[in-house]
């Protein structure tokens, strides 16, 4: 629903308020919070229901329809929240490790329920459970794209055993097990404490550290004599995509030069029309030729990619001598600037 509410929002403001992407990013920053306090609001789990959120705007296509502007920041700002929140995440960690285990021990010592050795046992148990459920359903899916997807079989249905393994290992980070875990409160809402709340936090802070020490030892051994997978197919297969997109733009083009040569209020020049759309179906023609020759393509595109990467770094000094000259403003530096970055991110993205 709150993801559902986010789409109609972003619609009304693309259309009141213009493609300003600041206030969009804003929004979309708070659709965690407010799906999280709602949930909570309501009895549920706010951690799960944030992760819902976010799942259900990546696969309804919202994202898609935003604007050029947007989607580009919002990119850029989701990727640096990341990679800080995950920072923060396990500094939080390290900072409460210690009160963790003291308070931890003690508790398991004063209840008689408990011995102190069990919690470690149970921490490499749950490890141990995990690896085997990673593994299993990697290796079951394995099984079932090879039985029922021939034609278009999973990305890893290719993988042996040992790949297989190497995943289990590697794809262990705990970052929402641990957020979920320190969100228990510690008192319940009569003012007693919350039950096992101290096993539950040590066991979820063991088995993240367990799973990051095992796969320090385990993942080096196990990547020792390991082939890396050649790309050359992948690439192959991007040639044969981009020349089939490029084969379905050139007729869409086609269409529209007849569409505008006929349209007598656009009122263009006919040989105006003929030339901006030759040149730019000679460039997807190029691009739909290199399916045939990958090579040659790839030769091409690589050229073409150095001479245009050298253009814009001329074309960004020259920009900087402007303004250090005063020929230009800052805004219309900062403007020109965004042009050219956005330019040249593209060409190293394909690379």
């Amino acid at each position: 629903m709150v993801s559902w509410l986010y789409g109609r929002s972003l619609r009304f403001l693309s259309r009141w308020g213009g493609d300003e992407p600041a206030t969009q990013i804003v929004l979309l920053f708070l659709l965690p919070f407010a799906s999280y306090l709602i949930a909570e609001h309501i009895g549920v789990s706010g951690i799960l229901a944030a992760v819902a959120a976010g799942m259900t705007i990546t696969r309804s296509g919202v994202m898609r329809r935003a604007p050029l502007a947007m989607r580009l920041r919002a990119n850029s700002t989701w990727a640096m929240l990341e990679f800080v929140f995950n920072g923060m995440v396990f500094l939080l960690l390290g900072l409460q490790l210690p009160g963790i285990l003291e308070s931890s021990l003690a508790a398991a010592e004063a209840d008689p329920n408990v011995e102190t050795w069990m919690l470690f046992t149970d921490i490499v148990l749950i490890y141990a459970a995990l690896m085997l459920v990673r593994f299993g359903w990697l290796w079951t899916m394995k099984k079932f794209s090879l039985r029922f997807l021939k034609k278009k079989p999973m990305e890893f249905a290719s993988w042996t055993s040992r790949e297989i393994l190497i995943a289990s290992f590697a794809g262990v980070r705990g970052a929402i097990t641990l957020a979920g875990v320190l969100s228990i409160p510690l008192l319940l809402p009569d003012g007693s404490g919350f039950p096992a709340r101290y096993e539950l936090v040590f066991l979820a802070a063991g088995v993240i550290l367990f799973s990051l020490f095992v796969g320090v030892i385990m993942l080096p051994l196990l990547l020792q004599h390991l082939e890396v997978a050649d790309h050359a197919q992948q690439l192959k297969e991007e040639r044969i995509a981009r020349a089939a997109t490029a084969e379905v733009a050139i007729v869409a083009i086609q269409k529209m030069e007849e569409r505008l040569a006929a349209d007598t209020e656009e009122n263009i020049d006919n040989q105006l029309l003929t030339e901006v759309s030759s040149r730019v179906i000679g460039n997807l023609r190029r691009r739909a030729d290199g399916r045939n020759d990958v090579e040659s393509s790839i030769q091409e595109e690589n050229l073409e990619r150095r001479f245009r990467l050298a253009a814009l770094r001329s074309e960004r000094a020259e920009l900087y001598h402007l303004r250090a000259t005063r020929e230009i403003s800052n805004e219309t530096l900062q403007k020109l600037l965004h042009d050219l970055d956005l330019m040249e991110a593209l060409l190293i993205e394909n690379q």
